[in-house]
């Protein structure tokens, strides 16, 4: 068992050694390609963009996952953790320890945020001393009495507009 873990890990590092191969050889090239428009330019100066919107799927693509995740656990909701472990297989994210775990749980929590702020979900439980995870549901839209209002305003006031 020991042994065929080993072999898996071997291919998978293969693998991972073409592809860094690969990319080492297009750096090369777009170097070149800098040198010759511009021999003043620094290569190293540029630094390593991670592009996430590839990653994914595009724009709000995590954003999107998540939300739809705690639509789908119900009333009961979803804890960050089991939230946290979905998008990283969802995603292909290696958590590779508890440091990578600890930062992409960072990276999930602040999408919650942003979701909670856009009123999309809401909290069951938040954690103040943060050894247990926070609990999240979708959040059922229930419009204030003001926002009713101004909605009948705007559809008043396009009746009764000019063509």
């Amino acid at each position: 068992m020991l042994a065929g873990e080993v072999e898996r890990r071997q291919e998978r590092i293969a693998a991972l050694q073409l592809e860094v191969d690969q990319h080492s050889r297009k750096i090369d090239a777009l170097d070149s390609a800098m040198a010759l428009a511009d021999d003043r330019i620094n290569p190293k100066a540029l630094g390593a963009v991670k592009a996430t919107s590839e990653r994914y799927g595009g724009r709000g693509g995590l954003t999107k996952f998540l939300e739809s995740e705690v639509r789908a656990a119900g009333a009961a909701g979803i804890d960050s953790t089991q939230l946290t472990l979905r998008a990283a297989c969802r995603f292909d994210i290696p958590l590779d320890g508890p440091s990578d775990f600890n930062r992409y749980r960072d990276t999930v929590g602040w999408t919650l945020r942003a979701l909670r702020e856009r009123r999309a979900i809401e909290p069951i439980y938040l954690s103040l001393v943060g050894d247990k995870p926070a609990i999240w549901r979708h959040r059922e839209r229930h419009d204030s009495f003001e926002e009713l209002l101004g909605q009948r305003d705007a559809i008043e006031c396009a009746k009764n507009a000019r063509p």
